[in-house]
């Protein structure tokens, strides 16, 4: 089912090209520099029953369209308790947008998601590493029990940071969203679980950057016509050299 959404009527020329921008699935993508060391993923399917997440929310009222600054020095729910691997780099610090997605280097809250490699609403176009964990238009009730959650778990050197966006579509409140991020403390893996099931809109990826030379991107969906995924589905994405 493709939820409704805030109006922005999309040409036939705008559709044809994110169609067209979709990616293969797992592949190196187009544009990676030749010798690159930062790797590439592959994508991993699988199935496992979703853990909703109700401690440590991002957002202690209800929002549209807004962001939360984490990092390795913050405290409480904005603490990372370690550094993150994205491709083959480490992150100490990261933007979580309530519409579905983190951004490593901007830091926007930008609702009409587009497909891989994307500026996020960037006002330079330039934008680098950045995972699509569910990037739609979302919006946080709190009334409903909604936020976006973050969950620590194992012992040190093994860890693993869980964030969870458990609301709805912006356009049709009644439509819960539930999806999640786990890192691994001594993994360059990263998982995404759902909770209920993709609409056709949700672009769902990571990338290292938009920039040349190293313009390189991994994206599983992307608007209609792109692969979906259902509650219980698990994506992982598998840091390869």
């Amino acid at each position: 089912m493709t939820s409704p959404r805030r109006v922005v009527p999309r040409s036939l020329a705008v559709a044809a090209a994110a169609a067209a921008a979709c990616s293969v699935i797992g592949a190196p993508q187009a544009g990676a520099e030749a010798g690159t060391n930062v790797g590439y993923y592959t994508i991993n399917k699988s199935a496992s029953t979703y853990k909703s997440i109700t401690v440590n929310n991002l957002f202690p009222t209800s929002v549209d369209d807004s962001t939360a600054a984490l990092s390795v020095t913050g405290s409480g729910a904005y603490k990372m308790p370690f550094p993150v691997w994205v491709y083959n780099l480490k992150m100490s610090t990261m933007n979580v947008s309530s519409n579905g997605n983190i951004q490593f280097w901007t830091n926007t809250d930008r609702w009409d998601n587009t497909c891989l490699p994307s500026a996020f609403g960037d006002a330079t176009g330039n934008s680098g590493r950045a995972l699509a964990v569910f990037w739609d238009d979302l919006y946080i009730d709190r009334s409903k029990g909604d936020g976006v959650f973050t969950q620590t778990t194992g012992a040190a050197g093994s860890r693993q940071f869980t964030i969870a966006w458990q609301g709805r579509f912006y356009g049709n409140r009644t439509m819960t969203a539930k999806a999640s991020v786990t890192f691994f403390e001594n993994s360059k893996n990263i998982k995404m679980s759902y909770g209920t099931g993709n609409n056709a809109n949700a672009t769902i990826g990571i990338q290292l950057s938009t920039t040349p030379p190293k313009n390189i991107w991994t994206q599983y969906s992307c608007n209609p016509g792109s692969p979906t995924v259902k509650a219980g589905q698990v994506l992982t994405f598998v840091h390869r050299t």
